[in-house]
């Protein structure tokens, strides 16, 4: 019983703090620095993004941010294998069922660069993500005019 309380105790603390922290504006801070730092500090400002968008609050305030999308695309292959990870997931949470945010990833380049991330060496939950994220894009991968292949695509269907 003690073990519970502790687990729930422990839920509710993390909650309270993604939600304070994307209050205070730590989502605008950690997508402006992005472009600027090392790679090790880069991921993990990935890492903390990608965990403030499993609240709702995190998740509205990234894809919210006029940035997010080109830089989470721009992230990806750009830091280490883990930060690849963390911005293919945060760029999933984000792209969910937001058909616009779906649109400003397939004309970011998202689509390219993870078919590239699935064909490299990286870590076979980074290669997941990269899956998830190409069934949701696909059907606007397809439509989308600057891709040559557009209305008579040769991409395999899932």
């Amino acid at each position: 019983m003690f073990f519970l309380f502790c687990f729930l105790l422990s839920d509710i603390f993390l909650f309270f703090f993604f939600f304070r922290a994307v209050e205070a504006g730590a989502v605008a801070a950690l997508l402006e620095m992005l472009p600027m730092v090392k790679p090790a500090t880069g991921e993990k400002a990935l890492a903390t993004l990608e965990l403030l968008t499993t609240i709702d609050e995190g998740k509205m305030s990234v894809s919210a941010h006029a940035l997010a999308v080109p830089i989470l695309v721009d992230m990806i292959l750009r830091v280490s294998d883990r930060g690849t990870e963390y911005a293919a997931g945060a760029l999933h949470a984000i792209c969910g069922d937001n058909i616009a945010i779906q649109e400003a990833a397939v004309a970011a380049g998202a689509p390219t660069k993870l078919l590239l991330l699935i064909q490299s060496d990286c870590t076979a939950r980074a290669k997941r993500k990269a899956l998830q994220l190409l069934k949701v894009l696909h059907k606007l991968w397809g439509e989308d005019p600057c891709n040559p292949d557009a209305g008579h695509t040769k991409a395999i269907h899932y």
